[in-house]
């Protein structure tokens, strides 16, 4: 018995010297649904580009696919830095300097835990597919259509262990109110949902809220395709085309922070690719062994999205500090989580994105099997604000009380305020010389919710079948089924800020289709 009370008392000790530097992005955004040359190729390219068709030839496809997230602990490296968080009050007196202060988000002075996280992302995609080629009147023209329907579910799960819950601990007079406040979560997990008021803080969170799993349905991005073949031979072909995806999937609206998806984010794409063709083997007119590639190259316009932004002064985190609400200079009695006013409209654009495929077909007597690679990358989120926070509004309360020593509202801001406690650990409990001291737009750091450059690799393989009996078939039904994996091209946890937004995921898919001609 004496053993197991020395180790939980050794507990919190041991997690908060194992506490890392918190750092990421408030916003996490991969690749969307739509954006898939494997799932485009396999399985339909016997049926395309064909050098001999006199008239109109194409297909019409449909394909169920699943794809699920691995490495959850790269997710949260993204978003946090790491896959761990501490959180203890400001009371704890062993507590990390790198530990989550606890009072901001209405737990107790002497809250300690200890947070694992796991988030998860699974999709479920039907994608209705269409290919023509227009050989009768140009030869090699051809038009597609990819119309992906999305179902996503974005979990992010959270264990925690708490160490002490506080329960017994309210918040001392005048720091959340004239009279001592009790603590309005007991545990972390809960906290995040913001759906609470304690004290002085009488707004619950608006956006960013953590609530459990979110699922998210709809169209995803609508690509479509016009190309021609200035090549054509029964040795390969080669052309270019001519791409624009509709933003028919889902705009993020900032309420949760882990935000489930359809699509782009609701970019309008444009741009071009080059697709190709080259007969490497050929044996008795049946088996055939081809090297396909695939670029691929579109600009995402600017589109509106909310996003909810840290301060550059106040570092990462920052978004989740408690702010006073000032009117003509005179704090109102109302405590307000900073993230309901940094959470702005913005206009979000993608300067490139690229998509890449090297790929391995044979085929014999209507058997086909694909191997090859993807790639994909997507340069830096440029991002600029259509909001603008009020002026001499908002400033920090930090860990300033909210009253003075008489119950009367408190001016006194601090604006060396992080998410830790204060920016420099030996500053103890300074507030602003000059207070109020009022938050600015200038203040927000546009990059703390915009993605970096982005890449991923994606290796995957595909059997399938054709039921085509004679070259004079009109008709031709094909069924086949793949499987790929997807991992991170960049993301160095060594690095100073490894906020690279990639997403490892696996996917397993089923191809049916009739080709016709």
């Amino acid at each position: 018995m004496k053993k197991l009370i020395l180790l939980a008392l050794a507990l919190p000790s041991i997690a908060l010297a194992n506490s890392k530097f918190l750092q990421g992005i408030s916003f996490f955004s991969p690749r969307s649904q739509s954006v898939d040359l494997v799932r485009y190729q396999t399985g339909s390219h016997p049926y395309t580009h064909l050098a001999d068709a006199n008239g109109i030839n194409g297909l019409v496809q449909i394909t169920p696919e699943y794809k699920r997230s691995y490495k959850s602990n790269r997710i949260s490296q993204a978003l946090f830095g790491t896959d761990r968080l501490f959180v203890s009050g400001s009371q704890v007196e062993t507590r990390d300097p790198n530990a989550i202060l606890a009072d901001y988000f209405g737990l107790s002075p002497a809250f300690q835990s200890e947070v694992c996280l796991n988030p998860q992302i699974k999709n479920l995609i039907w994608t209705f597919s269409g290919y023509i080629g227009f050989d009768n009147w140009v030869p090699g023209l051809y038009a597609a259509i990819h119309a992906p329907v999305v179902w996503t579910k974005w979990d992010f799960k959270i264990d925690e262990t708490i160490f002490n819950n506080g329960s017994d601990t309210p918040f001392p007079e005048f720091y959340m109110d004239s009279t001592k406040t009790n603590p309005a979560y007991g545990s972390f997990k809960n906290a995040l949902k913001g759906n609470k008021t304690f004290g002085q803080m009488t707004n619950k969170w608006d956006f960013a809220r953590v609530c459990g799993a979110q699922t998210k349905s709809g169209l995803s991005d609508l690509l479509m395709i016009l190309g021609y073949d200035f090549i054509s031979t029964e040795n390969g072909y080669a052309g270019f085309n001519l791409r624009l995806s509709a933003p028919t999937g889902s705009r993020p609206d900032g309420r949760f922070f882990f935000e489930p998806i359809v699509g782009n984010g609701k970019h309008w794409e444009l741009g071009g690719g080059f697709s190709g063709r080259a007969l490497l083997w050929e044996a008795d007119g049946i088996q055939e062994l081809s090297l396909f590639g695939d670029l691929n190259l579109t600009h995402l316009f600017k589109t509106c999205q909310v996003r909810t932004f840290d301060f550059c002064e106040n570092g990462f985190g920052s978004r989740y500090i408690l702010l006073k609400e000032f009117e003509d200079g005179n704090y109102t009695g109302t405590l307000t989580p900073a993230l309901n006013v940094t959470s702005l409209c913005c206009d979000v654009s993608i300067g490139v994105q690229m998509e890449f495929l090297a790929m391995f077909g044979y085929t014999n007597r209507g058997f086909e099997f694909d191997i090859g690679y993807n790639g994909w990358l997507r340069s830096h989120e440029n991002i600029s604000l259509r909001e603008c926070i009020p002026d001499n509004r908002y400033g920090f309360k930090g860990i300033q009380d909210a009253t003075d020593s008489f119950g009367n509202p408190s001016n006194l801001t601090q604006q060396c305020a992080t998410l830790h406690g204060n920016l420099f650990s030996n500053q103890g409990d300074v507030a602003d010389e000059d207070s109020p001291q009022f938050i600015r737009t200038s203040d927000l750091d546009l990059e703390s919710a915009a993605s970096e450059l982005v890449l991923t690799h994606k290796l995957f393989y595909y059997f399938g079948y054709g039921w085509q009996e004679s070259d004079d078939d009109h008709f031709v039904p094909y069924l086949g089924f793949g499987s790929s994996v997807e991992f991170e091209g960049i993301n160095d946890p060594d690095v100073k800020q490894p906020n690279r937004n990639t997403l490892a995921q696996w996917s397993f898919w089923l191809h049916a289709g009739c080709a016709f001609r």
